[in-house]
């Protein structure tokens, strides 16, 4: 295979007055992977939604197959010539089993009367064919629903598979994944890259590293360097915009955990229930004077959806000036345990305290009027609400006056610079770590006792996580609230974390410092 399957000639696109893409040229050629990286706001996503044609630009061009030019198209025509999107969060017929959302995905080319009618011989055989591709030929006749995170982002590709795509524009593809995950999607995408072309939108460095061949880096809407990986991970210019100057070198080893004093016990080990989780006294981290004013202690707790357990049992404490990092596979519970924490979801058995104070049945309005302050996944600040007014709604419900309320977002804008720099603009028009950093402003400028985090790090570019991780690090430091913490990425969770708990099936199976708990372990717990 040889030749241009992409070009891209010229593209500028701006939205309310702000240029995302600034001239970009590139080119994809048939039988290629190649990765496309960048700061968060670089205009990767806007590139994928000029392909598709979900967005118009300004000017330039863009030309598939040699041929055909895309720009004017709509998003079902471009879909209907070969070019196929897999967004960040997969996107399946959770009702449906495997085979059946790949037949269904095969049979789209034929019109509604091929969706309706019963799959033909030759739909039958390409989605056996893609189930193989993909690694899910054992799982045929399971419901979607009840995939693994990998296993519905692999069915997702494969469903792009089932509909001949020639070019697969792949947004985070490895996203949440564990370890033995990953390695899995980027074999088959090498498998993939010998029959079609896959241009992947990553932030994980390791990831590329291991399966990258030719890599594009975006900064401002322009093309910063494109070539191979070994050349562009180690570029200067790179590493400053980019990775961050305490860039690793790519490999798998866990970092040096923080020191802490020993947990007696805190090895892996079957969960016990009434187990106390403290990896040292509070008076031993720096800047705490032994107040335990923001401990949040939750004991026996179980809940879930309906009538039905999620999580069984759950025990741990969290002082002030100290942070636990809740581990686990996708799907064991993590999420849930923070909506019971919060309140979105009931406690069904157990209870929960901040300082002493029971918020067991407490409303979530309750409970951040006692302090604590939730991070959800996905950032849930408000897109059409400009930076200043998302961190203003932090604090409602507060009694708040106007002094006050401007002295707080003063020192949200003090802490995070980069949003004095942003206080007009729509919160929606920001990048994903910009964003991140905004959802984390809002919930300090309540002045919490209690900071939990759902994955913070996830689709954030390697220099911003960084700069989380040193905001963290010094928020436990200055030991003025406890922090809990859920995390995919283990490097980041080692660093920060005085205590780990592991998950599985919706019960802790583990729990200690990050050193005695082991590398090994830690991976073998996450991995699939």
């Amino acid at each position: 295979m040889s030749g241009a399957i992409l070009e891209v000639r010229g593209v500028t696109v701006g939205f309310d007055g702000f240029t995302v893409l600034d001239g970009l040229d590139l080119t994809i050629t048939r039988g290629e992977l190649r990765f496309l990286i960048g700061p968060n706001g670089a205009g990767k996503t806007t590139l994928l939604d000029i392909i598709t044609g979900r967005t118009r630009p300004a000017s330039g061009t863009v030309v598939f197959d040699g041929r055909v030019s895309l720009v004017g198209k709509d998003e079902s025509s471009i879909a209907r010539l070969g070019i196929g999107r897999k967004f960040q969060t997969p996107s399946v017929f959770g009702s449906l089993t495997v085979v059946e959302n790949i037949e269904l995905a095969a049979s789209v080319g034929g019109g509604v009367g091929a969706l309706l009618a019963k799959p033909s011989d030759p739909v039958r055989v390409r989605s056996r064919s893609v189930m193989e591709m993909v690694g899910l030929d054992g799982r045929a006749s399971t419901e979607a629903s009840t995939l693994s995170h990998g296993e519905r982002q692999w069915l997702e590709i494969g469903m792009l598979l089932a509909q001949d795509a020639q070019l697969l524009l792949l947004d985070e593809p490895v996203a949440g994944m564990t370890r033995a995950e990953r390695d899995r999607t980027g074999e088959m995408l090498v498998r993939i890259a010998e029959t079609r072309s896959v241009l992947v939108v990553e932030h994980d460095m390791t990831f590329l590293r291991q399966f990258g061949r030719e890599v594009t880096v975006l900064h401002l809407g322009r093309t910063l360097i494109e070539g191979p990986v070994e050349v562009v991970s180690t570029d200067p210019k790179v590493i400053e915009v980019y990775l961050g100057r305490g860039a690793r070198s790519g490999t798998d080893d866990m970092p040096e955990p923080r020191t802490s004093e020993a947990v007696p016990g805190a090895t892996a080990q079957s969960e016990v229930p009434t187990e106390k989780v403290v990896a040292r006294s509070a008076s031993s981290a720096p800047g705490v004077q032994g107040t335990q004013h923001g401990r949040l202690t939750v004991s026996r707790l179980s809940s879930g959806y309906g009538q039905g357990l999620t999580i069984r049992d759950i025990s741990f404490e969290v002082d002030t000036g100290q942070v636990l990092c809740v581990l686990g596979r996708n799907g064991v519970g993590k999420s849930t345990l923070l909506r019971a924490v919060m309140g979105t979801l009931p406690a069904l058995e157990g209870s929960i305290t901040v300082h002493g104070t029971d918020l067991t049945t407490a409303p979530p309005h309750a409970r951040a009027q006692n302090g604590i302050a939730y991070v959800p996944q996905g950032r849930g600040i408000f897109p059409r609400l400009t930076v200043t007014e998302n961190l203003v709604m932090g604090l409602e419900g507060m009694v708040v006056g106007p002094r006050d309320s401007e002295h707080r977002v003063g020192a949200m804008h003090a802490r995070f610079p980069i949003l004095s720099t942003m206080a007009g603009r729509l919160a929606g028009t920001l990048s994903g770590g910009q964003q991140q950093q905004l959802a984390i402003a809002r919930a300090l400028i309540r002045e919490p006792r209690v900071l939990i985090l759902d994955e913070p790090t996830e689709g954030i570019q390697p220099s911003i996580i960084e700069e989380i991780e040193a905001l963290i690090r010094a928020l436990r430091d200055e030991g003025s609230m406890a922090i809990l913490l859920v995390e995919q990425f283990l490097d980041f969770a080692v660093a920060l974390a005085d205590t780990c708990i592991v998950m599985e099936k919706g019960q802790v199976v583990a729990r200690g410092a990050p050193r005695e708990l082991g590398a090994d372990a830690l991976r073998d717990y996450l991995s699939v």
